[in-house]
């Protein structure tokens, strides 16, 4: 049996000698500077603790390269000593234990204590994932694990709370580590601290007309390596957005970005918004952006050409007209007919080849006295 767990025989018999006695947890969160963290509990009673033991273990992944962590303050000052680096479990574990006793500490009931800080020398930020660990049973040397004997107890199938900061949040795993003399224990459990990305902050955003064509510009901060790229989208009409384009964000925390649509076919009221994706695939829109191209008459643009199985049609037209899109294919047959509404402007319409092979297809566009034809390759 475990040095640890010496007094699991009066465990048993401590509700009828002293009344109630409180379950105590643990959690990790984020210290006062870049590369510290804070080790709390928190207890179900509201109690002086008088406990005998109270242990906890700090851990790192395996592969990463850390320096064992050093005390920067403690409650009550008590004289926490944290113990040189084990490898086991897959963590580089750090036992941080004391000999005082008793542990006194005040606590109120459902009201996380902050019991420790901690320094990781020479790091500018956190390690990836810090990480309070519970080896079962303790590990081999029935220190890798939080503990806490007497008044109040740990359980050691519910060992660890989760919380959240602005920056941090700290996900809990509690599986059946230890039970009440130690002799049992399965599984690891955690509370791993993780960086919570920052939303990217859109600090400028305009869309000007030069030569004719769309020049985008923006500039971001708060930037950081999960974010993905952005994707430039565009409206004829303010409402309905397809994607024109997509530009790679890079790790710089402040960045400018700029972008040229050159379509030809653009006239009157154009819109454009950027939608900012992350490598999660969370994401979010800028605000719409608006420019007044001069109308050019009747022009006809089917975009992606080649397609795979939609392509978009835009018609502009000088005033309010019936469009008539008729599509056949190599041999001269009808496949798809359909009118579009129009309105003066820009009018955009999807085409939907997904029933019909690959191939080559003749697109018909009619407007009054005007009609376009636009040969278009489905693969």
């Amino acid at each position: 049996m475990k040095k640890i767990f010496i007094f699991s025989f009066f465990l048993v018999f401590i509700p009828f000698l002293s009344g109630a006695q409180g379950t105590l947890q643990a959690s990790i969160g984020i210290g006062d500077a870049p590369n510290r963290v804070k080790i709390y509990i928190k207890s179900n009673l509201t109690e002086t603790t008088n406990m005998s033991t109270l242990e906890f273990n700090i851990a790192v992944p395996e592969a990463e390269t850390i320096v064992k962590p050093t005390l920067v303050s403690a409650a009550s000052s008590i004289p926490w000593v944290v113990v040189d680096v084990v490898k086991e479990g897959g963590y580089n574990n750090f036992a941080i234990v004391t000999g005082q006793v008793p542990i006194t500490l005040p606590l109120t009931a459902g009201v996380e204590f902050e019991v420790l800080e901690l320094e990781f020398p020479g790091d500018q930020v956190l390690p990836t994932s810090v990480a309070l660990i519970t080896l079962p049973k303790g590990g081999n040397n029935g220190q890798l694990l939080f503990y806490a004997y007497k008044f109040p107890s740990s359980d050691g199938s519910s060992l660890y709370y989760s919380r959240t900061d602005a920056t941090y949040r700290t996900d809990t795993i509690n599986g059946f580590s230890y039970n009440a003399d130690g002799t049992q224990g399965t599984d690891i459990s955690s509370a791993t601290l993780i960086a919570t990305p920052t939303p990217v902050k859109l600090s400028s955003f305009s869309v000007d007309i030069k030569d004719n064509t769309a020049a985008l510009s923006w500039t971001v901060e708060n930037q950081d390596a999960n974010s993905s790229h952005f994707e430039i989208e565009r409206s004829a009409n303010g409402k309905d957005f397809s994607q024109v384009a997509i530009v790679n964000a890079t790790n710089n925390t402040k960045q400018s970005y700029s972008f040229t649509d050159n379509d030809p076919s653009l006239s009157g009221s154009v819109y454009y918004r950027l939608k900012m994706v992350d490598k999660n695939g969370q994401f979010t829109y800028s605000e719409i952006k608006t420019v007044q191209f001069a109308n050019t008459g009747f022009s006809v643009l089917v975009y992606p050409n080649p397609m795979q199985s939609v392509s978009k049609l835009r018609v502009n037209l000088e005033k309010p007209q019936v469009i008539k899109v008729s599509i056949s294919n190599s041999t001269g047959n009808l496949v798809q007919h359909f009118e579009i509404n129009g309105q003066r402007g820009m009018n955009e319409k999807s085409i939907n080849l997904s029933t019909v092979p690959a191939g080559s297809y003749m697109i018909r566009i009619q407007s009054g006295q005007k009609n376009k034809v636009i040969s278009v390759i489905k693969n």
